[in-house]
């Protein structure tokens, strides 16, 4: 199987097919649900309006006509529900809906056929199923069976004025006869009167209270004689209700209350009463637990949903509400099996909304589900359709809610089967459409909307089953709008539009009514073999109209006068028709006299002498003309389309083919819209080639042209070093003529091109060369020499070894690969470094005997780096590395404790390394070292001069200190000091 996502990006314009825009009409009506349903009839659509209550046929020819269907639109029924057609047997089915409050009930249907028109109500085909139920249906049509309620209202003086306007506003609320009583008894609101919802409800606010006496008998007895007759429309056989509401005993009343009630026009009504007080009589008014007490009027309100429920029963707890609130017609469709007309109708709300479908067949019904225990809320029956297969007829039906997903239920005579939806609250199976594709009378397709398919909006989808030995299987193809537009609701739409491009495959409309901001817009695909193809899109926006909801329907329409096919689109009150363009189909060819030119007028000279002549014929294979019609083709021709220079006065290249090219369109038609459109999925262009004949061996050129002699100067190139890495190609054709011979050099980004000899060679790509040898032709037993040369880019790469790829080719047969080769290479870079250093200082001093001391030494690497600085003590090794050159410095403290001899020396050794399987460097000095010199300066011993020295000195500073006492230098001052004291 075929699976495919189409996610239409790119927006098809709207002339780009056949549907002819502007609409050629377009049909309004006052009435917002207008073009929300379109049907194919036999010479237009149907096309229902739901507030007026009628139901129209729109063609080309007239306005919209209305459908008489013979039929009043009964009190309380909403009108034209659903419609389904049939046009090969001409019947129409038109489906109305009860209407009560907010509640959709079962509808009543009518089937139009040439053999007169048939009522059919959905839900008691299945209820009287095994009864016979003819009888019973022509009694609710020719009755309306329904149920008619009458209020009694107490208007006496016995009521307070606030009470009575609070009963006033709960019967506002219901859709009822009212009798007032009080002094006098008067109809307020009859059963007929109430036909108008407008005017009925306006007649209950404008009530005004009677007053004074009390005949609650009398007015139950005017209800019964006045109400309930089919002179003030009543039905007989519609179920009737009496509700009393007083608040005070009989009072003045020339009736008896129990005369009244065992009348026997009193049976089969149902009687209910409410009231606050006379709580006997209230009981002997109501039938068996129908009396309602309140304590007051504004306790109404209350009661209204007990009451209401009390009239149709509790939600699900009987046959008659699985059924009764089953909306039976929702959805319809008509079908023709064994040469009778079948009907199928959407019954959403049977069995608590889980759904199904009521199948007619004859006079035989049948009911379709999953299961009365199954899931809730399904609304199985929200689309009904079917499959013609060779051998059965397979009952299709949409359960938008089935699994929260959605699903698709597939029904035959044994089995069925579910179509699931891929996505939470996409409401796959809410549209769904069949399509026989090949007009065979079998089914091909099923395609299923899922309009609220989200992504980042709601985009909408539609999924395409195929037929696969009688089932639907596999999911075959999936169609998604422009995906631009995020709330687009694609798929809310399908229909078959039947063959409107000529090929043989129907084709599919698909609308998306919210796409462009509600504006709308609508799919066409067209059929293809393999599958579905997107031929246009139509945008109210092409032809300057923004109705609003624009493909909310679409349909086929039967031929139009011209015999076109039409389609029609519904939108916000109105229904547009557009037109078909009938489809050309033009098969060109082009004749020479010559198909061949010989070798003999292949030269400069004598090619300028040979003379062709040709011939254009358009022919048509689809489409053709009327007689009255006249169609221009216009029309372009292109002589030697292929050459860059044209080779219409001299064959300077007399190797590639002279090429004819024919282009054509259909040209204007001034006089109105085109009678023709050209299939744009057809080819409007044709090439007619004159070929040269060949000096070759053979009919088949075969040139034999190698890489063989080819040299490249080295393997291994040095960056940095080496300025050049050339090969040098030799060829020679040994073989037939090559054309177009082509030499492809791929290589690498580390080289650059610089320098080519022998050929042209323009650059194709960043790191592709393309070169021309001996263009046009390299002859038989030509040679030639090519030089092409790179230089090295200093790009450094982890990649040590690269190839240099040549691709020899010609044009011989299409491309045709003479030779391939590689020519590998690796890389290298070069390490320009020489390693120099010096110490500071350079030279140290000690004296013998010294004891240790520290000193320090700087030494200084150039071109060298190193990081830290460490106490080196003894011998120690560092190491470094470093991508870039720089320079290194070690700062020592050196501590000295004695030094052997009379000199010794501090060394520091560099030495370089690199990773020589990148890097190449030459014979330079690898190693260097570094001194410093240290001097021992020897000390000499001189005790005993420096003894006796010392002596001598003492000695001499004796004999100084004794001549001082002799000369009397200290006895004087001693002298001075005594004759100081005695004074």
């Amino acid at each position: 199987m075929l699976r495919g996502l189409q996610l239409i990006v790119a927006i098809c314009s709207a002339s780009g097919f056949n549907i002819q825009v502007p609409p050629v009409k377009s049909f309004q009506k006052e009435d917002p649900l207008f073009g929300q349903t379109v049907i194919q009839s036999k010479h237009g659509v149907f096309v229902p309006s739901a507030v007026n209550g009628k139901l129209f046929e729109c063609t080309l020819e007239k306005e919209c006509v209305e459908i008489n269907l013979h039929d009043e639109i009964p009190n309380g029924m909403r009108p034209v529900a659903s419609v389904a057609s049939l046009i090969s047997e001409e019947h129409l089915l038109v489906m109305k809906t009860k209407l009560k409050t907010s509640e959709y009930f079962n509808g009543n249907c009518s089937l139009l056929s040439p053999a007169g028109k048939v009522r059919l109500a959905p839900d008691e085909l299945v209820t009287s199923r095994d009864n016979n139920p003819s009888t019973h249906k022509a009694q609710r049509f020719d009755q309306d069976a329904g149920i008619e309620i009458a209020f009694v209202l107490d208007g006496s003086g016995s009521i307070t004025r606030e009470d009575f306007q609070k009963a006033k506003e709960f019967i506002y609320n219901c859709d009822f006869a009212i009798v007032q009583y009080g002094y006098e008894i008067r109809t307020e609101l009859s059963l007929q009167e109430n036909k108008e919802p407008d005017r009925s409800l306006k007649k209950v606010t404008e009530i005004k209270q009677v007053n004074n006496v009390t005949k609650t008998a009398s007015a139950i007895n005017h209800v019964l004689t006045e109400i309930f007759i089919p002179e003030k429309g009543s039905k007989k056989n519609s179920e009737k209700i009496i509700i009393v509401m007083s608040d005070g005993e009989i009072l003045g009343d020339t009736m008896n209350l129990r005369d009244v009630l065992n009348k026997p026009e009193m049976k089969g009504i149902t009687r209910y009463a409410i009231g606050e007080k006379a709580i006997a009589e209230m009981k002997q008014i109501a039938d068996p637990d129908k009396f309602y007490t309140v304590s007051n009027y504004a306790a109404l309100q209350d009661i209204l949903s007990r009451l209401a429920a009390d009239i149709i029963g509790p939600e699900g707890t009987d046959q008659g509400l699985q059924l009764q609130l089953a909306e039976a017609g929702f959805s319809t469709h008509l079908l023709q099996k064994d040469k009778m007309v079948e009907s199928l109708f959407g019954a959403v709300g049977a069995y608590n909304w889980n759904g199904g479908v009521i199948v007619k067949s004859g006079n035989h019904a049948k009911f379709l589900n999953d299961s009365n225990n199954g899931p809730k809320f399904a609304y199985l029956g929200y689309s009904v359709t079917s499959a013609q297969l060779p051998s059965k007829t397979l009952y299709i039906s949409g359960a938008p809610r089935y699994n929260l997903t959605g699903g698709v239920f597939v029904f035959d005579d044994s089995d069925k089967y579910v179509l699931l939806g891929d996505q939470v609250g996409s409401y796959f199976g809410s549209v769904l459409c069949t399509l026989d594709i090949n007009n065979d009378g079998k089914t091909d397709y099923l395609f299923v909307g899922a309009p609220h398919f989200h992504h980042k909006g709601e985009e909408g989808k539609v999924t395409i089953y195929h037929l696969n030995e009688e089932r639907f299987k596999d999911v075959f193809m999936e169609l998604q709008g422009d995906s631009r537009q995020t709330f687009a609701r694609f798929g809310a739409a399908i229909a078959s539009i039947g063959n409107i491009d000529g090929d043989q495959f129907n084709d599919i409309a698909i609308g998306a009514p919210l796409e462009a901001d509600s504006s709308g817009s609508v799919y066409i695909y067209r059929g293809v073999s393999e599958g579905f193809q997107l031929s246009q899109k139509i945008s109210p926006s092409d032809f300057k109209i923004s109705p609003g909801w624009f493909g909310q329907s679409v349909s086929a329409v039967s031929s139009s006068p011209s015999g076109h096919l039409c389609l029609a689109v519904g939108s916000k009150q109105s229904v547009m028709l557009f037109e078909t363009i009938p489809v050309m189909i033009i098969t060109p060819s082009i004749n020479t006299d010559l198909n061949t030119i010989p070798l003999v007028h292949q030269s400069t000279t004598l090619s300028k002498e040979i003379k062709i002549k040709f011939s254009v014929c358009f022919n048509v294979k689809k489409g053709d003309l009327k007689a009255e019609e006249t169609q221009p083709i216009e029309y372009e021709i292109d002589l030697d389309s292929g050459a860059n220079k044209k080779r219409l006065s001299g064959c300077f290249d007399c190797f590639l083919p002279l090429e004819i090219k024919l282009n054509f369109s259909l040209g204007f038609n001034p006089h109105g819209a085109p009678l023709r459109i050209l299939d744009p999925f057809k080819t409007t262009e044709i090439v007619k080639k004159i070929y040269f004949e060949k000096d070759c061996k053979s009919d088949v050129c075969n040139p034999n042209i190698t890489l063989s002699d080819s040299e490249m100067s080295g393997t291994m190139i040095k960056v940095g070093e080496t300025q050049s890495l050339n090969i040098n190609f030799k060829f020679r054709n040994t073989g037939d003529s090559s054309f177009m011979t082509t030499l492809t050099l791929t290589y690498p980004s580390i080289l650059s091109q610089q320098i080519i000899k022998g050929a042209t060679c323009p650059l194709k790509t960043d790191n592709q060369i393309q070169c021309s040898l001996q263009p046009p032709v390299f002859k038989s037993g030509e040679q030639m020499n090519l030089l092409i040369s790179w230089q090295p880019n200093d790009v450094k790469s982890d990649i040590k070894t690269f190839e240099i790829i040549a691709n020899l080719t010609s044009w011989n047969n299409g491309t045709q690969i003479l030779d391939t080769k590689a020519y590998p290479f690796s890389v290298m870079y070069f390490l320009p470094i020489q390693l120099h250093g010096t110490a500071s200082p350079n030279r140290l001093r000690i004296e013998e005997g010294q004891s240790g001391n520290t000193r320090q030494i700087h030494f200084e690497f150039q071109e060298c780096v190193y990081p830290e600085n460490f106490k080196v003590e003894n011998s120690y090794s560092i190491k470094c590395i470093m991508k870039e050159l720089q320079k290194i410095t070690i700062d020592a403290d050196v501590l000295i404790h004695d030094v052997q001899g009379k000199s010794d020396k501090i060394t520091v050794t560099g030495q370089y390394s690199f990773d020589e399987t990148v890097y190449a460097a030459k014979d330079t000095l690898r190693n260097f070292a570094m001194e410093v010199e240290i001097t021992k300066l020897q000390v000499v011993m001189s005790t005993g001069q420096i003894i006796g020295g010392s002596i001598g000195g003492f000695l001499l500073l004796f004999i100084f200190i004794i001549i001082l006492i002799k000369c009397g230098f200290f006895r004087r001052r001693h002298k001075v000091d005594q004759a100081q004291n005695l004074d």
